[in-house]
């Protein structure tokens, strides 16, 4: 079996040689030859529909549409792939997110991120889905929903919006690559360079004034000790401008 995930992230030049595989299933290399596969093997092709597939490779395929899978399905997979889980807690992460896909998002959370938010939510010892439960900056995000708009969005739009804009983000990234993403961000969090923060890292709390950002995107900090400190993304649960 072959398997050719999610083409649609590659270039069409690459279609046009996968033409070859799929009527042939050959791949000339000019200083080698043609290389035949012995067997032809089953070949299946996976796309996420980020840009259509030319015709001519859809010719040669038979589609099959797979679907997000509905709640029951969901929540099997979720207690086979995340066994911390309780049942309860399966159920409402599960619940949540099938509320999501009814929504107009711009692309709607996968099984993947079902499995994500449930690791999380055991790591973090939870056994239920509740209001406290989400992270302080999505309770924030309606707190300012709330201030801006007059009335209360609930945590559920709340997450639907936080999810909608990381999905342009990701987008954004697969589309014109990390430099366009690393400088939209550096644009972003210029107004924090030069201003003394707060940012908790676990149980850590570093306390420093912001430098800038490094190539990879990561916070550097000028510590009160004089030392300085490298912080990525992923490491910061809080972060916070000093009164």
């Amino acid at each position: 079996m072959l398997l050719i995930d999610e083409l649609d992230r590659t270039d069409e030049p690459f279609e046009a040689y996968l033409l070859e595989v799929l009527a042939e299933y050959q791949v000339t290399i000019p200083e080698l030859g043609a290389i035949v596969a012995p067997v032809p093997p089953i070949v299946v092709i996976t796309s996420n529909r980020t840009r259509e597939i030319h015709d001519a490779i859809k010719r040669r395929c038979l589609y099959h549409w797979v679907d997000y899978p509905n709640a029951a399905r969901e929540l099997a997979i979720v207690r086979r792939k995340v066994p911390g889980a309780n049942l309860r807690l399966s159920r409402e992460v599960v619940a949540f997110t099938q509320r999501l896909r009814a929504m107009d998002l711009f692309k709607a959370p996968g099984i993947a991120e079902t499995l994500d938010w449930a690791e999380a939510l055991v790591a973090l010892d939870k056994i239920a889905l509740d209001p406290e439960t989400a992270p302080p900056a999505l309770r924030g995000t309606v707190t300012s929903v709330r201030r801006e708009s007059g009335h209360d969005p609930g945590v559920a739009a709340a997450a639907a919006a936080v999810l909608d804009r990381l999905a342009v983000w990701y987008d954004a990234l697969a589309r014109d690559g990390p430099p366009m993403v690393l400088g939209a961000w550096r644009a972003r969090s210029a107004p924090w360079w030069g201003r003394a923060v707060e940012a908790r890292c676990g149980d850590v709390v570093l306390r420093g004034v912001v430098r800038g950002l490094d190539g990879r995107g990561a916070l550097i900090l000028d510590l009160a000790d004089g030392s300085q400190r490298v912080v990525l993304s992923g490491e910061v649960r809080e972060l916070r401008l000093e009164s």
